[in-house]
């Protein structure tokens, strides 16, 4: 009716959360609605309204204390505008911090990212804890209000910012869909993040994602009393405020099957990451997160489909070594003489080698080995060829340490004198090289007779403290190995004192 109009638009740029503005929005006098709300929008998007707008455009003069100031800033105002139900204020410094997060060029992105995100956490749980009160009295009034916030999101003109806050908002979802339509609205999300031009922007992005769907994954259960929840696909209602709903087992039906797809798009984009030095590693942590999220629901054919997508569009070492330390190692151990061909191909990449790859193999055979007898032995002369070449004191021994593990465990004693014997090979061309040196008479640990000058050195120092974890594995070794071990003590006993190596100066 026109009273009802002319008093929602008298309101100018304030912002409500009445449901009879949202139901204005689909009468017949919506494309005004629209119109308005998409003027608010553009207001608060407005560049030369934003005091931090000239953070967003990154400079060398640019520090790292600048950004952290603005976001704790931004963080405190949010706090403060919503206790003080200045909606369109929390709305804005939620934006204002969601651009930050289009810029990868500070080195300090990673950190840039966890503060920003925080303060997105938050805006979304003030809205999701508005509505959920909201939804004790009056369900109606809890989905309109829930639906005008996603409106007003659907408005934001940059992909950045209408991701992040859109993504901040997910759990919302649980007032006004099905738990069979959430993987689908997780999904939509993922493949927005195609539209991002800046690598390193869109794997922290998948990475955000992840764990907001794995959230939402927690809040199927815990919601399972909540009423609009009710979902007669999944669900039988007994009452208006219980239902029978579970979360589904399938991967098929959960959030995390998306994370397997955004870790594809991830690999499919990887050769833009080698353009940059610095991009790389900058996308370390957030990788490591997404492979953790999907791993959690990854079955034998989305682990086939992430390493068919590695080895056509990947081959970096390091992305290797992260999927086979986040996987079930029964999928890894299933495809051993697969994995092990990849590794052996792999670029290295800064930070990890190929021999550092296939010690992280030998972690997981350790824990479950190949499943064919048959093919362990050959599996572990494929890797000791490579292995067998190394230099890298630190690098061998802790490689040589995994695997020795999973000799211990799964493979016979003669396997074990052998790569022993190749270690105390390897520790005398060290010496030789004048790498490592005997200590004098008096025994003790490897730190108690290294001096302070002589630990200066961090990679001879770590391949020394590595040695003495090989050592103790020894000396831990499983009953079932007792012939070897006895071969091993002997054999280290002919260093003077027993197993103790000290740092050449």
């Amino acid at each position: 009716d026109t009273q009802s109009t002319n008093k929602i638009v008298s309101r100018g740029s304030q912002f409500t959360d009445d449901p009879l503005e949202s139901r204005l929005v689909q009468s017949t006098k919506a494309p005004k609605m629209v119109e308005r709300s998409a003027a608010r929008l553009e207001q608060l998007e407005n560049k030369s309204n934003d005091p931090h707008q000239s953070l967003a455009v990154h400079t060398e003069s640019t520090i790292a204390t600048d950004y952290t100031a603005v976001i704790e800033s931004n963080y405190r105002q949010l706090q403060r505008a919503w206790h003080q139900d200045e909606k369109v204020q929390a709305l804005k410094l939620a934006l204002q911090t969601a651009r930050f997060l289009g810029n990868s060029k500070p080195g300090y992105y990673p950190a840039l990212f966890v503060l920003a995100t925080q303060v997105l956490d938050c805006f979304g749980s003030f809205v999701y804890q508005r509505i959920a009160a909201k939804s004790k009295s009056a369900i109606a009034d809890a989905k309109e209000t829930c639906r005008n916030w996603f409106y007003k999101t659907a408005c934001i003109r940059e992909l950045v910012p209408r991701f992040y806050v859109e993504a901040a908002l997910l759990k919302c979802y649980l007032f006004l869909a099905p738990p069979s339509e959430l993987p689908r609205i997780t999904a939509r999300l993922g493949y927005s993040i195609r539209g991002l031009g800046d690598p390193v922007v869109a794997a922290y992005a998948r990475a955000y994602l992840g764990r907001r769907a794995r959230e939402l994954e927690a809040q199927f259960v815990l919601s399972s009393t909540n009423p609009l929840l009710s979902d007669p696909a999944s669900s039988q209602s007994t009452s208006l405020g219980q239902t029978n709903f579970t979360l589904p087992t399938t991967l098929s039906h959960t959030p995390q099957k998306y994370a397997v797809t955004m870790v594809r798009d991830f690999l499919f984009g990887f050769k833009a990451l080698k353009r940059s030095e610095s991009a790389i590693p900058k996308s370390i942590p957030a990788s490591k997160w997404l492979l953790s999220c999907a791993a959690l629901e990854m079955g034998d054919i989305e682990f086939d489909s992430v390493l068919a997508q590695y080895r056509d569009y990947c081959n970096d070492a390091g992305i290797l070594m992260q999927i086979v330390k986040a996987s079930d190692p029964r999928l890894v151990a299933r495809r051993a003489a697969a994995l092990v061909t990849l590794a052996k191909r792999a670029e290295p990449s800064a930070g990890t080698s190929t021999v550092q790859l296939m010690g992280a193999l030998g972690a997981s055979f350790a824990i479950v080995p190949p499943p064919i007898k048959a093919h362990r032995l050959p599996v572990l002369n494929e890797v000791w060829k490579v292995v067998a070449r190394c230099n890298d004191l630190a690098d061998y021994v802790d490689c040589a340490t995994h695997w020795l593990d999973a000799l211990l465990h799964h493979y016979s004693d003669r396997e074990v004198k052998l790569l022993l014997s190749d270690v105390i090979e390897h520790v005398e061309a060290a010496v030789k090289r004048g790498e490592l040196a005997l200590p004098g008479a008096g025994g003790g640990s490897i730190s108690d007779q290294v001096s302070e000058e002589r630990m200066n050195n961090s990679k001879q120092r770590l391949a020394a403290e590595r040695l003495e974890d090989l050592v103790q594995l020894i000396v831990q070794a499983p009953s079932s190995s007792a012939v070897a071990k006895e071969s091993a003590s002997s054999s280290l006993k002919k260093q003077e004192p027993p197993y103790a190596v000290v740092l050449a100066s």
